[in-house]
């Protein structure tokens, strides 16, 4: 995490409005009007033109699925942008609203798909929804439907995941959901769980809003279409 917060801090002087900055904007130390002018679209001429406004920019905040790759396949120019910042010490991270894996995992598929990258390089909205959590209750509690790479960011944030018995005998503040695949994960006893916790004042929480995510060639049902039988039952949204 200390290497995530450094790398962000560097990328303080960006300017223009991403779509990232309701998430960077959660980091300590990361003013909320850190993004002063709004990004606008530009048709360029010739690859010249483009090298040079690359050049003039001090950091890239750049997204992973459907950007630099589909699945394993890299996308055309993606390994020369990538050896371009590299090339010229620029400032970057990878941002992913994705919280099904961990940076040591992106990192992993970086790797092995030839587009190279370390942990501290990866800033996911599973971490993102940890610090959020932290800012709003400190050491507070979570019931999580998600991956082992939720728990634990939400654990190194020091939010204390709780089991359906614990969160049924002492109820948590939040209830978080993150994208997952497995039936163990989630299934009909995880909604009638989450529900019920709603219900009692638990806050429901998302990782993102994302209703279908991309899985190889397919499209698969994302965190906001996770949350939305718990928010139809409970009355309550995220």
């Amino acid at each position: 995490m200390k290497h995530v917060m450094s790398r962000l801090r560097g990328l303080s002087n960006l300017r223009g409005k991403a779509s990232a900055q309701k998430n960077l904007a959660l980091r300590p130390g990361l003013p909320s009007k850190t993004f002063s002018r709004s990004i606008s679209f530009t048709t360029f001429e010739s690859k010249e033109e483009v090298s040079k406004v690359l050049k003039e920019k001090e950091a890239f905040i750049i997204d992973c699925d459907g950007v630099l790759y589909h699945g394993d396949i890299v996308l055309p120019g993606a390994k020369e942008f990538i050896d371009f910042l590299r090339n010229y010490n620029k400032k970057y991270c990878f941002l992913t609203n994705s919280s099904d894996r961990c940076p040591d995992q992106l990192a992993a598929k970086f790797n092995r798909i030839g587009l190279g990258a370390e942990p501290k390089d990866f800033y996911t909205s599973a971490m993102s929804t940890a610090t959020f959590l932290r800012l709003q209750k400190p050491s507070g509690s979570a019931y999580v439907v998600g991956e082992q790479s939720l728990v634990d960011a939400l654990t190194a944030e020091g939010i204390r995941v709780v089991t359906a018995e614990e969160a049924d005998a002492n109820t948590p503040e939040f209830v978080v959901f993150g994208e997952t695949v497995s039936n163990e994960t989630f299934n009909y006893e995880e909604i009638t769980t989450a529900v019920r916790l709603v219900r009692r004042g638990s806050r429901l929480v998302g990782t993102n809003e994302d209703v279908a995510d991309r899985h190889g060639e397919e499209m698969i049902p994302g965190t906001g279409a996770l949350t939305r039988p718990v928010e139809a039952a409970s009355g309550f949204g995220c």
